[in-house]
């Protein structure tokens, strides 16, 4: 999928999406007049790609970074720094192919199937919109074109091409997503971001939306972009891994082998933590209280909350140098300078979901 994400790799024509030392900051003064400045790095220097027909699963906690690289990859948040390229062209830059609209490389099938959809419009429309959107005078031709799409589209995600006329409310939870599918599909893009495509349904839904999915990326040849907690969907789904904490990539593998010799104590505690984890990773010492503004700014990134640092005795050059994310066997890369303890620790303890 990726050359080395430890550099900023030239673009190939096998990368669809290029992210090169992206940063992302934002301004959190929310007062004009004041003359005060905080901002919050919401990711440093990412370097990542993502190779046409793969697969990616970007994983992490809440305000690790991840939903803004989904931004910044959808073109709706500009890097502060960096170079972020799509098919070989700037992310937002307006193309044309002759006299025909810009094509929209990137969809994105978004978080809750009951707020993404316009209930004042039926589900024909709202699949044919991206087909019809900014072209209000078409031809009947052009009509009958996109009625035929959205019904051969319909059938593609299991709905009936007759239910075209009714509105969202007349529709399950698991219908909707469809229906969110069938949509971001509407475009013929190369990309779709999957935000977090099960985490609002039910647990009996999401398998079938899950193996829809699947069918879909291997029949179309789609590359995906998955944002989840759910590690099990992201190993559904998903070729490859990054793990992003503080907005850095910690690590970053296929995914079969991540999941089963983790390499960075974040992603075994990630690991140890899902539904069929035994939590042993979890039984080691924690320290007792966030302490990360007492650490020196030259540390660890993580070194304020590793329990492997604990149990290691609290090495110093956890505080002395912040790990590089460098490789760590094939294609696979760490940012930890004890990923070797990581490995015999999760080998002893660790007996999670392991994807075939």
């Amino acid at each position: 999928m990726v050359a080395d994400p430890t550099q900023p790799a030239e673009t190939t024509a096998a990368d669809l999406i290029s992210l090169k030392n992206v940063c992302v900051r934002y301004n959190t003064n929310r007062s004009p007049f004041s003359r005060a400045k905080s901002e919050i790095l919401a990711a440093d220097r990412v370097n990542l790609s993502i190779s046409r027909g793969r697969s990616l699963g970007l994983v992490g906690g809440s305000g690790s970074g991840k939903s803004t690289i989904a931004k910044v990859v959808m073109g709706m948040v500009k890097p502060t720094d960096g170079i972020a390229l799509v098919d070989g062209h700037p992310i937002g830059q307006r193309r044309t192919v002759g006299n025909a609209a810009p094509p929209r490389l990137v969809q994105i099938v978004p978080q809750d199937p009951y707020s993404s959809l316009d209930p004042r419009m039926n589900i024909g429309n709202i699949i044919a919109e991206p087909m019809t959107l900014g072209r209000p005078f078409m031809s009947g031709a052009e009509k009958a074109r996109a009625r035929s799409r959205v019904a051969e589209l319909l059938d593609l995600v299991g709905l009936r091409a007759n239910r075209a006329e009714r509105y969202p409310h007349q529709f399950s939870g698991g219908q909707r997503q469809r229906i969110a599918i069938a949509r971001a599909l509407a475009a013929s893009p190369k990309l779709i971001v999957l935000d977090e495509p099960t985490s609002a349904l039910d647990v009996s839904v999401r398998a079938q939306i899950l193996t829809l999915l699947n069918r879909l990326h291997e029949e179309l040849d789609i590359t995906y972009l998955v944002i989840s907690h759910d590690l099990v969907t992201v190993a559904y789904l998903a070729s490859d891994v990054a793990v992003m904490h503080l907005g850095r990539i910690v690590e970053f593998g296929p995914t079969t082998a991540m999941y089963r010799t983790p390499r960075h104590p974040y992603t075994a505690e990630l690991i140890a933590s899902t539904p069929g984890g035994n939590g042993g990773f979890l039984s080691q010492q924690w320290p007792a209280a966030d302490l990360r503004d007492a650490f020196p700014a030259r540390a660890c990134r993580y070194a304020y909350r590793c329990g492997l640092r604990s149990r290691l005795h609290e090495p110093a050059r956890c505080l002395d140098e912040d790990p590089a994310l460098r490789p760590d066997g094939p294609n696979h890369f760490v940012a930890c300078h004890f990923s070797d303890a990581v490995v015999d620790l999760t080998n002893d303890t660790h007996d999670g979901p392991h994807p075939e």
